[in-house]
């Protein structure tokens, strides 16, 4: 089913093996895919920090965040997404130690939601 929804650039024997025995890496990438195809977020949108929020935070050092900013708005935006697919229950530790089990519900959910979104948007043509 990921590959219906045209996450060709993806390796489809890399996410096949990652669906079996996650890692963060590929979920992560995956998720990416995800996004700029539902959502229309790209990689640069979710990797690239809010500076403006970096200064309301009055960080001193906003240079150390440069990897944690990215990983916290891919988990936003992943867990938007999800939640418009219902579910409820995405942590980050779903996004940096992935399980089998939970990683299939919540690409099952998302899956979910895009045939839905198709089926509406294909009805009202």
């Amino acid at each position: 089913c990921l590959c219906e929804l045209n996450l060709s650039s993806l390796d489809k024997t890399k996410v096949e093996g990652c669906i079996s025995k996650p890692d963060a890496e590929t979920v992560q990438i995956i998720y990416e895919h995800l996004l700029a195809l539902l959502v229309g977020l790209d990689r640069s949108a979710i990797s690239t920090p809010v500076f403006a929020a970096m200064e309301d935070a009055r960080m001193d050092f906003p240079e150390l965040h440069d990897e944690s900013i990215p990983a916290v708005n891919l988990f936003i935006q992943v867990s938007k997404l999800l939640r418009a697919s219902g579910v409820r229950d995405f942590s980050m530790r779903d996004l940096t130690k992935p399980d089998p089990v939970r990683l299939r519900k919540f690409l099952s959910a998302v899956i979910n939601f895009a045939k839905y979104r198709e089926e509406k948007l294909v009805g009202a043509c």
